[in-house]
């Protein structure tokens, strides 16, 4: 067999061949044109080749497999126990990345009013600074902002009804870092916004949020108009959907009642009962799941 008929039968590169050849895992013969050719040894050792490097062990560990000095199965357990801890090590990363660029919930504190105890961080806008938590941002090393929103969806799927709520998002760009907040009480984000638009600072409202907020006073307005826009802004600029708390309800106390044993069901009052108290509990807790 020739070097372009194992290419194709392999789906190997003629680099890679050559490769092989020169670090003395294959040794084809040569014809009396001097071009290889390969037989069904060559190619069942290639597959072999093949399947060990896509499992990750080197060349050096493949040339001790083939002479006998080191058995598959040894080197791929330890192969196993190194993606392991390697695993274990990208998890760890992972989850400092997911805690570093979570989108912190917030309640913006009007700076003329006394400060909501509705168990959200406070969001403090003053003439140089913003303060939430533990972070001060001076207004002086802002780069720029951006202003987006997000829904909660309905169990139906679909983007209105009494399920809906819709919450701003702010990312707050700094010359060091990105400040990611989701503004939980709407009654004063047209406060917060005047404060932002009075700032030299660059702003991104691609949804034209602010003007939104400014002219339109009453809350039940307000919701009818992001109600009737939000489908169309979701396609236009991928926004985010969460789920709702009725959706929440469901898929933590109603649908794992349907995978019970038929003897395991509890009775009709006391589904109902389960289902009211794990709504309760979701509204004492603002939600957060």
């Amino acid at each position: 067999m020739k070097t372009h008929d194992v290419e194709q039968l392999l789906g190997i590169t003629k680099q890679a061949l050559i490769y092989y050849e020169k670090e003395g895992l294959i040794k084809p013969t040569r014809n009396k044109n001097n071009y290889r050719e390969y037989n069904q040894n060559d190619i069942e050792l290639l597959q072999l080749i093949l399947t060990l490097r896509s499992m990750g062990i080197s060349i050096d560990d493949i040339k001790l497999i083939l002479s006998g000095d080191l058995s598959i199965r040894y080197c791929l357990k330890n192969k196993q126990e190194y993606f392991q801890q390697e695993k274990k090590k990208i998890e760890i990363i992972e989850n400092k990345i997911t805690d570093y660029i979570k989108r912190t919930k917030v309640t913006i504190v009007n700076p003329k009013k006394d400060a909501e105890d509705n168990g959200y961080i406070g969001l403090y806008y003053l003439d140089d600074q913003i303060k939430f938590d533990q972070n001060i941002i001076a207004v002086k090393d802002i780069k720029s902002i951006n202003i987006s929103l997000c829904c909660s969806k309905g169990e139906d799927g679909r983007y209105y009804g009494i399920y809906n709520l819709y919450f701003v998002y702010l990312d707050i760009n700094t010359n060091y870092d990105t400040y990611s907040l989701q503004l939980m009480n709407n009654s004063e984000v047209s406060n917060l916004f005047s404060y932002l638009s009075s700032l030299d600072i660059s702003i991104d409202d691609s949804l034209n949020l602010m003007d939104i907020y400014f002219k339109t006073k009453d809350p039940m307005e307000l919701y009818k108009i992001l109600n009737r826009n939000f489908r169309k802004w979701q396609k236009e600029y991928n926004l985010e959907i969460k789920d709702s708390y009725w959706s929440i309800v469901q898929n933590t106390y109603i649908k794992p009642l349907q995978n019970l044993d038929s003897t395991n069901i509890p009775t009709f009052k006391e589904q109902l009962k389960l289902v009211a108290n794990g709504y309760i509990n979701i509204v004492k807790n603002g939600f957060k799941k």
